[in-house]
């Protein structure tokens, strides 16, 4: 009789005899891929079924993030040298044109006593000692003049009489 009904009849047979399956033994499929269902739940567990507790544990303690070092404590240099495209040199470095740190953009230096060179071409340089002082604004106001003419060792030729 088992030859008549072939692999599906023993299937059914053997279902009929067991009863439904259980979720947990077949994965929670309700059916196999030869499309057979009758004998399984119509309703699947869920897909996140888990049978025993599952427990996140908190993300290790870091050490806290450092603290940012506080801004370095700086002084300002304002400039008013006439001309504007004199270029100035704060002990010993070139730091632009004199005509770029007017008004709302400063010049920041660290405090203290710097030697500050304004020189432009075509006229005498200048130098100045400045105390900068911590969140102070010092100005610096200089008007380059033409170099004065050196004293020759001839002297100069006497008008005719």
């Amino acid at each position: 009789m088992s030859r008549r009904w072939g692999v599906a009849g023993s299937v059914l047979a053997l279902a009929l005899l067991l009863g439904p399956i259980p979720a947990w033994a077949h994965g929670g499929r309700t059916h196999f891929s030869l499309g057979f269902h009758f004998f399984f739940p119509l309703h699947p567990s869920p897909r996140a079924y888990v049978p025993y507790p599952v427990y996140i544990a908190p993300p290790p303690a870091y050490p806290p993030p450092p603290v940012p070092e506080p801004p370095p404590a700086l002084g300002y240099l304002r400039s008013a040298v006439a001309p504007p495209e004199a270029q100035i040199f704060v002990d010993g470095a070139y730091l632009g044109h004199a005509g770029e740190f007017t008004g709302e953009r400063l010049l920041a230096l660290a405090p203290g006593r710097h030697r500050v060179e304004v020189v432009h071409p075509g006229f005498a340089p200048h130098m100045a000692e400045i105390e900068i002082r911590v969140g102070e604004t010092s100005e610096l106001r200089v008007v380059l003049r033409p170099p004065q003419a050196e004293p020759s060792e001839t002297p100069p030729p006497e008008a005719p009489r």
